[in-house]
């Protein structure tokens, strides 16, 4: 994990945190099925407007078609909403989201 973020507030961190926990599920339930060298990368930031930036990669092979519609990704929808985010999906390499968060912003 590289953070350089102090702190998040009360009313963000739950929703914030439910994406993370989401994520390492999906990670972890799906991505490392056969892997034993698993990664899971973290970087959180703020960007030149001081909204908070979250990345979140991992190196495993997805033994599993994505659902777009599952619940899982819903929540990961709901959540990123509800933060008046936005996000990028890559799998490429493994798997990657990058998302932009409007309602968290940094102060410094």
């Amino acid at each position: 994990i590289n953070s350089t973020i102090p702190f998040i507030e009360l009313n963000h961190i739950v929703p914030f945190s439910l994406i993370i926990n989401e994520l390492i599920s999906n990670s972890l339930k799906h991505a490392f099925k056969n892997k034993s060298d698993g990664k899971i990368s973290i970087s959180i930031a703020n960007n030149s407007n001081k909204h908070l930036t979250f990345c979140y990669k991992d190196n495993g092979e997805w033994c599993e078609p994505q659902d777009p519609t599952s619940f899982g990704l819903e929540l990961i929808d709901t959540f990123t909403e509800q933060l008046n985010g936005t996000y990028t999906f890559n799998s490429t390499h493994g798997t990657e989201y990058c998302f932009t968060f409007k309602d968290i912003i940094i102060k410094n």
